[in-house]
C-alpha cells in the first residue's frame, strides 16, 4: 500500500475539531481523560486544569439524549448531552457529547406558551360573549324593576346600586374583549392625526399642567381601525404618561409614515418588520421612567406600580392598548430611562 495515502479520517482530530462541546470520561473512576478545543473553550479550562478532574456526575449511557444544565465562565446554558460508551487507547470510556440547545429551548418553551395563551384567548372570548349576555339580561330585567319602585323607597337605591354594578362589569367584559385576538371587530378609515387631535383635545382641557405637542413627520395616509378600541388604546397610553409624571410634564406624540421594501430590523430590538407600509406612533414623555424589571412586566395583565388603593388604574390599561395594536397585526416597543421617562413605539401596519 502506497505509504503516501493519507487515512480515510483521523478520529482524534475529527474530535478535537468538532463545534460541540466533547470529553472523555473514565469509565471506572469518572475523571476526564479528554476534552476537545470547543469544551476548553466552553468550560473556560486550560487542558492541564480540566485533564484528571473528576467529572462529579455518573454517567449512563443512554440511547437518547437528555438535558443538563452547564455553568461556563460567563452564564448558566442548557446543554443536550448523549453519553456512549467506548474504548479510547485501551481505556474504557464514556465520550459524552454536548450541544448548546438555551436558544432553542426558549424558543420551545415561547411556542408551548403562545399555544397555551392561544387556547386561553378563545375561551376567554368565549366567556366574554357568554358573560355579557348573563348581564344583559340582568340588567334588562332590574331596569324593568326599576320602572316600579318609587325612587323615594329603599329598594330603589338596591336597584340603582344593583345596576352601577352590572355596568361596571358589562365595562370590564368589554376590556377584555379588546385584549382577545379572537374576538372580531369592524373597522373603518380615519385620518390619524385628527384622530389623536381629538384625544389630546381632551386631556388638554382637563389637565392644563400636561403639555402634549402632536408632530408630523411626513405626509401621512389614512389607515383602517376600530375606532373605539383604538380610542381606547391610545387613550390608556396617554393616561399611562401622565401617571409617570403625576399629571405635570411634556408628552411628545410623533406621526410618521414608513415604508420597507424588504424586511426591516428595528434598530436596538429584535423586532424585525415584514416589508410594507407603517404608521409609526412615538408616545415620549419625561416623567419617572422604568427600570428594566418593570418595562419587562409593564404589557402584562394587572402589572402595576401603583398602590393598591390608588385610583390611577389597577394595571390593565398598557395590557388593553398591547391587545388592541395586536389585533391590528401592529407592534408595540417599550424604551425607558429611569428618572428621565419612556418612550413607547407603535408600528401599525396598513395599505398604500
Amino acid at each position: 500500500m502506497d505509504s503516501n495515502i493519507p487515512p480515510l479520517f483521523n478520529f482524534e482530530t475529527m474530535v478535537d475539531e468538532n463545534q460541540d462541546t466533547i470529553i472523555l470520561i473514565d469509565s471506572e473512576t469518572y475523571d476526564i481523560i479528554y476534552a476537545n478545543k470547543t469544551a476548553l473553550i466552553t468550560l473556560n479550562k486550560s487542558w492541564d486544569d480540566l485533564i484528571g478532574t473528576s467529572f462529579g456526575v455518573p454517567i449512563i449511557p443512554e440511547n437518547d439524549s437528555f438535558d443538563m444544565h452547564l455553568v461556563t465562565a460567563t452564564k448558566e446554558i442548557i446543554v443536550e448531552t448523549r453519553a456512549q460508551l467506548m474504548h479510547w487507547h485501551s481505556t474504557s470510556a464514556y465520550m459524552v457529547t454536548m450541544r448548546d440547545v438555551t436558544q432553542q429551548r426558549a424558543t420551545r418553551h415561547k411556542l408551548r406558551d403562545w399555544k397555551r395563551l392561544q387556547f386561553l384567548d378563545i375561551m376567554s372570548g368565549g366567556l366574554c360573549h357568554d358573560f355579557n349576555n348573563i348581564l344583559t339580561g340582568i340588567t334588562g330585567n332590574v331596569g324593568l324593576l326599576d320602572l316600579y319602585i318609587d325612587e323615594d323607597t329603599e329598594p330603589y337605591k338596591y336597584i340603582k346600586g344593583i345596576l352601577e354594578s352590572a355596568n361596571e362589569a358589562k365595562n370590564l367584559i368589554s376590556k377584555f374583549s379588546m385584549i382577545s385576538y379572537s374576538s372580531r371587530f369592524s373597522t373603518v378609515n380615519i385620518g390619524i392625526k385628527d384622530f389623536i387631535d381629538s384625544i389630546v383635545h381632551v386631556y388638554r382641557k382637563e389637565f392644563p399642567e400636561v403639555h402634549i405637542t402632536v408632530k408630523v413627520v411626513n405626509e401621512l395616509a389614512n389607515i383602517c381601525v376600530n375606532r373605539n378600541s383604538m380610542c381606547t388604546a391610545l387613550k390608556n397610553i396617554i393616561r399611562n404618561s401622565m401617571d409617570a409624571m403625576y399629571e405635570r410634564g411634556e408628552i411628545l406624540i410623533t406621526l410618521e409614515a414608513l415604508h420597507f421594501p424588504d424586511e426591516f430590523k428595528v434598530p436596538d430590538s429584535t423586532l424585525v418588520l415584514d416589508s410594507g407600509s407603517y404608521l409609526k406612533l412615538t408616545f415620549e414623555d419625561d416623567g419617572c421612567g422604568m427600570t428594566k424589571e418593570v418595562m419587562s412586566n409593564a404589557l402584562d395583565p394587572y402589572f402595576s406600580t401603583k398602590q393598591r388603593n390608588s385610583k390611577r388604574g389597577m394595571g390593565l390599561g398598557l395590557t388593553i392598548s398591547y391587545g388592541v395594536i395586536k389585533k391590528h397585526h401592529g407592534h408595540i416597543l417599550l424604551e425607558s430611562k429611569e428618572d428621565i421617562g419612556t418612550s413607547l413605539i407603535i408600528y401599525l401596519p396598513y395599505k398604500d
